[in-house]
């Protein structure tokens, strides 16, 4: 039950009724890392989608200027935030790390029991695609400010999303 008290105060908990929680707390397994541990790494295969119930956790990628890599950090997870979700929606190995930034507590939820819950009622994935959809844009949203503020501040005018 306490599992389920804590899902109610996550941004799932703004789109999801409180049964859909209770089926979420029955099929999600509880993880526990301590600070600097890997929660998952860029290009492993998508397996699980997480809700921060404890703690914090960035998101970097690496990239290669100059052959060089170097980690970017992408964006910091806060209690009560999902992560992992791209890997859901699109069926494709991970574009980052997920690394512990505190002792974090996290719920896991695997994706094949996420799809057999949508299975037996559709409502409910309606319900779950929707606040993963929102979560997407505002997440976009941010980034494309992010984007206006750069290209405001330098020589670079043109940029192509597709």
């Amino acid at each position: 039950m306490a599992l389920f008290e804590d899902l109610k105060t996550t941004m799932l908990a703004d789109g999801l009724y409180e049964d859909d929680l209770k089926m979420l707390a029955d099929i999600g397994k509880v993880q526990e890392h301590y600070k600097n541990g890997i929660i998952f790494r860029e290009n492993d295969v998508e397996d699980s989608i997480y809700v921060l119930l404890e703690g914090k956790v960035a998101i970097e990628r690496r990239i290669l200027p100059n052959q060089q890599a170097i980690h970017a950090h992408i964006q910091n997870v806060r209690r009560g935030q999902l992560f992992g979700e791209m890997g859901f929606i699109e069926r494709r190995s991970r574009s980052a790390t997920a690394i512990a930034k505190s002792h974090v507590r996290l719920l896991q939820l695997d994706i094949k029991d996420l799809e057999h819950l949508i299975e037996q009622d559709d409502k409910f994935g309606v319900r779950l695609y929707r606040t993963i959809a929102e979560l997407l844009s505002r997440r976009l949203r941010r980034m494309n400010d992010q984007w206006i503020r750069t290209v405001e501040s330098s020589s670079l005018k043109e940029f192509e999303y597709f």
